[in-house]
């Protein structure tokens, strides 16, 4: 059951009936119906047909008779408007065995008490029964009462889970025409097309509620050692909790996860999509470093993109979260085990990020579309592709293809499809009738770079195309010209002579023999680097004579906030991006990284990697290579392309969507979650108060002595204070009224220190922070805090007789009046919450006041009388704001 942030594990006792409704009220409309008897009901039977979207809810009872009745045990007391468990003891229970199932019922109605219905067994000749008292008084069950009547069970069932019950929703149907460009068809084609589109509908999803399941290949996971890999959760920033919360009711719901007892716990991030939504990752590094490797064989790449030659018209499909479409074993499902604050979970389905992983779903694909690769219908992982010589022909192998995804269970997502294409890029080629070249984007790096613009620049060019030397014809003499800039004693000025030697050795790097069509029998090789402001990569493979030939070149510049990274991170951000360049190269196999940084080869074994390293490597989990230290003079390839220059019009859209957008503050002692220092820098630069002080400290403004003594580091303003303790010399950041609020919950909420109290709350502030009036603003905010009034002066041991408050006559005879507060200053000024309530009718009014004096309650109790009349009675807690003499004269 999912109360608020926490998920409670219950058993659940499944009943053959509607969820919905009580299982006596239909049989009671039943019984009105036809004119029967409620209360003589023999052989009952309920069944509801089950491929009902309703729970499968079901209860076979037995003949009753007036000797099943059960009586009080031992003489109970019930305190007034309360409820207690009651102990009965089964009558003429010979018949029945301890276990049995009954169903429970009152015996007679009584405007004393109410008895639950309850479906419970038999133990010791005995049961437990669920009494309300109603009365002003204390309730007497005295023994021997008869309190209920009862049926035997006879056939249960139960559900191990039972996730949520939600209304039937209409599938929306996708609009083709509007979303697809279907122009290069003619009418009676695109008429044909459309039909077969909306014959299976079905079998399109574009969300994760609507995935299929299937359960053809189980994935299993096979470790080393049994030793349980657990780690404890990773923080999630305050803004990003409800959002974690989202996540994971989104995946119960969709029946990808489910909540778990397992001793396996991988902690998990929110990632951020190109659309500015997340999606919840695992972190399943500890437990693939233990998983033994699956050495199903994926397709030959080549091979899929030799069958695709010869035909005319080309279809080319995206599973919708393909893994989560993938059953996971249920005897392996614990070792999936993620550890969140709102609890356990484990993957019912194939969690993205595991190891064998694209093993396990290329096998299940080779079994849903066994047989067809002799009519062009091949897939790999979850890309499928189809081709054809006619449209008639391709139109029998799309349904041929859509009959199995139905019978599979499985689900498209119709906004990755392509249909009926003349032209498709699948797997880093570009494929056209008769022909297949590479995929043009693999090359613009290259073909796009500007002329170098100084002398290190055409080094940099000239070791690139150096290292290709031998396969372009006169190389030293069409070299000759950029050679001669290279000299120091020759003036750099860069002509049309210059600039045709260029082009000529960019447009030879991009052709036959230099560049190659990948063979994906041979090991793959990336080359990455990173410059200040770019990252560049190569993709090649050895030729018979050990040399390697480029495949494809990626790069793009480094963003604003990227170029302040330190250098691992670059370097890190590097391998990253040209493993998800070349993804449809690289997955699946295993492939070698050359990177001049040495300690990248021990990136992977970080024992304590920042946050943003820690992201990108689940990115890189699901992938097996080795990283290799390579000197940077010999590391040619990737380095001309990370400080090459290149086109605006050709900067490729940065497609890493791995950073959260949050706080990452190098003052880690508060885990200001998630800001960078170019952030805090803007919010001073937009903070008035900020921004009065630098202004201050430019014109040569003298600080009282006492003040703080301030200063500017790195366009940073930082202050200390002048004073004798061990903190005084420590530079403490002036906070921006904008980040103030941040800074409180840090220093007060956070799970660190636990709401620590005003006295620790100052102590830490004033250690590391410092603003205008910060002693005010941490006594307000520690005395407004929600979770410590809660908590403050509560004696879980102190009991209390519930009192029931006499029923008025009349709406507005009796009012209750009460004060709640402080809490956080609003946009208003207001602190304080007076609420006012009809007993009779519940009618609420809240008012929102800057305090609780007694003229404010005053004035709002005058407020609401005017409007409602006066009350005859009101009800206080007796403060002293509403017994003052303001109140009496009121």
């Amino acid at each position: 059951m999912d109360c608020g942030n926490n998920i409670l594990k219950h058993d659940l006792l499944e009943v053959k009936y509607e969820f919905c409704r009580t299982i006596w009220g239909n049989l009671w409309k039943h019984d009105v119906e036809t004119g029967q008897n409620p209360d003589v009901r023999s052989n009952r039977s309920v069944e509801i047909n089950p491929s009902s979207q309703n729970c499968n809810l079901g209860v076979h009872t037995a003949e009753i008779n007036s000797n099943c009745v059960a009586k009080v045990c031992k003489s109970v007391t019930v305190p007034p408007a309360s409820q207690r468990y009651v102990r009965l003891v089964i009558n003429n229970c010979n018949s029945l065995e301890d276990g049995q199932v009954i169903m429970l019922e009152k015996y007679q109605e009584s405007p004393n008490y109410l008895l639950a219905r309850a479906i419970t067994k038999i133990e010791d000749n005995k049961c437990l029964a669920l009494v309300m008292n109603l009365k002003d008084e204390s309730l007497h069950l005295n023994k021997n009462m008869l309190l209920a009547k009862y049926e035997p069970v006879l056939s249960t069932s139960a559900e191990e889970f039972v996730y949520n019950v939600t209304e039937n929703k209409d599938k929306k149907n996708f609009n083709w025409e509007q979303n697809h460009d279907l122009s290069h068809l003619d009418a009676v084609e695109k008429a044909k097309l459309l039909k077969l589109l909306e014959k299976y509908d079905s079998i399109f999803a574009q969300n994760i509620e609507e995935l299929g399941e299937c359960d053809l290949v189980q994935h299993q996971i096979h470790l080393t050692d049994n030793i349980p890999t657990r780690q404890r959760p990773y923080r999630v920033p305050y803004a990003l909790k409800p959002e974690m919360r989202r996540q994971i009711n989104i995946l119960l719901e969709a029946g990808i996860i489910q909540p778990s007892n397992s001793p396996h716990a991988a902690p998990v991030l929110l990632v951020r999509k190109p659309d500015g939504s997340y999606r919840l990752v695992a972190d399943l590094r500890k437990l693939n470093e233990k998983t033994i490797p699956d050495n199903f064989p994926l397709l030959n790449l080549t091979e899929m993109v030799d069958m695709l030659i010869g035909a005319k018209f080309f279809t080319s499909m995206d599973l919708t979260s393909g893994f989560h479409q993938m059953k996971m074993h249920p005897d392996h499902a614990f070792l999936t085990g993620i550890a969140t604050e709102f609890g356990v979970f484990e993957f019912k389905r194939l969690p993205f990020g595991l190891r064998n992983a694209s093993a396990s779903f290329q096998r299940l694909m080779s079994i849903v579309l066994a047989g067809l690769s002799h009519l062009q219908i091949g897939c790999y992982i979850d890309d499928i592709i189809i081709a054809s010589k006619s449209v008639e022909d391709h139109l029998s192998k799309l349904e041929i293809v859509f009959k199995r995804l139905i019978d599979a269970n499985l689900r498209v997502k119709p906004s990755k499809c392509s249909f009926l294409q003349k032209k498709v890029t699948y797997l880093g080629h570009t494929v056209s009738e008769g022909q297949v070249f590479p995929d043009t984007k693999n090359l613009d790096s290259i073909r796009k770079a500007v002329p170098p613009k100084n002398r290190k620049q055409v080094r940099s060019f000239l070791g690139l195309t150096g290292f290709y030397r031998r396969f372009i014809p006169n190389y030293s003499k069409t070299a000759l010209p950029l050679t001669n800039l290279t000299k120091e004693n020759v003036p750099f000025n860069w002509s049309i002579i210059e600039q045709t030697a260029f082009e000529t050795l960019q447009n030879a790097l991009t052709l036959e023999p230099c560049l190659k069509l990948p063979d994906f029998s041979k090991h793959f090789s990336l080359c990455t680097d990173a410059s200040k402001f770019a990252l560049g990569a190569v993709l090649v493979q050895d030729d018979e004579g050990g040399f390697q030939h480029p495949v494809a070149f990626a790069s793009r510049k480094l963003s604003k906030s990227e170029i302040s990274y330190s250098v691992v991170e670059k370097e890190t951000l590097g391998v990253v991006f040209g493993v998800t360049q070349f993804k449809s190269y690289l997955c699946g196999r295993k492939f070698t990284v050359y990177s001049d940084q040495q300690c990248l080869s021990r990136v992977k074994s970080f024992k304590d990697p920042t946050s943003r390293i820690s992201r990108w490597l689940l990115t890189l989990q699901e992938y097996a290579f080795d990283i290799i230290h390579k000197p940077g003079r010999l590391n040619l390839l990737a380095d001309y392309l990370s400080r090459a220059t290149y086109k605006k019009e050709s900067e490729p859209q940065d497609q890493l969507t791995i950073e959260l957008n949050a706080i990452e503050a190098k003052y880690s002692a508060f885990n200001i979650e998630a800001m960078s220092i170019q952030d805090l820098i803007k919010n001073q630069e937009e903070d008035s108060y900020c921004q009065n002080i630098k202004d201050k400290l430019k014109s040569g403004f003298v600080f009282a002595q006492k003040s703080p003594v301030i200063f500017i580091r790195d366009d940073l303003l930082l202050c200390y204070r002048n004073s004798g303790d061990r903190h005084a010399k420590r530079a403490k950041l002036i906070v921006p009224k904008s980040l103030v609020p941040l800074v409180l919950n840090s220093c007060h909420d956070s799970k660190a220190v636990a709401h620590a109290g005003f006295s620790r709350t100052l102590k830490r502030v004033k250690n590391h922070f410092f603003w205008h009036n910060f002693y005010g603003k941490v006594k307000d905010y520690v005395a407004s805090c929600h979770s410590c009034i809660q908590r403050r002066g509560f004696n879980k041991n102190q009991k209390f007789p519930i009192q029931k408050m006499p029923i008025p006559d009349f709406p507005f005879q009796r009012v209750s009046f009460d004060a709640i507060g402080p809490f956080q200053i609003s946009a208003y000024g207001n602190k304080y919450l007076i609420a006012i309530t009809d007993t009779f009718t519940k009618y609420p009014e809240v008012y929102p006041v800057p305090d609780i004096q007694s003229s404010t309650v005053c004035k709002v109790l005058i407020d609401f009388i005017s409007r409602h009349g006066i009350m005859q009675i009101l009800y206080s807690d007796r403060g002293s704001n509403f017994i003052s003499q303001a109140m009496q004269e009121v």
